[in-house]
């Protein structure tokens, strides 16, 4: 059972991460096509790495 919870704990990291990139993704792809017109001033230090 411990294993169990263990795995699910995993696949729901490995979930949320991956929700993470997808979503660091659509913002980027959402700056560029918006001209940063919205996320100049919030979203610009954390997505500007990534792009």
């Amino acid at each position: 059972m411990a294993m169990l919870d263990r795995s699910v704990k995993w696949w729901s990291m490995l979930l949320l991460s991956g929700m993470m990139v997808v979503g660091v993704i659509i913002e980027c792809v959402f700056a560029h096509i918006m001209g940063r017109i919205y996320y100049q001033d919030i979203l610009q230090a954390e997505v500007e790495p990534f792009c």
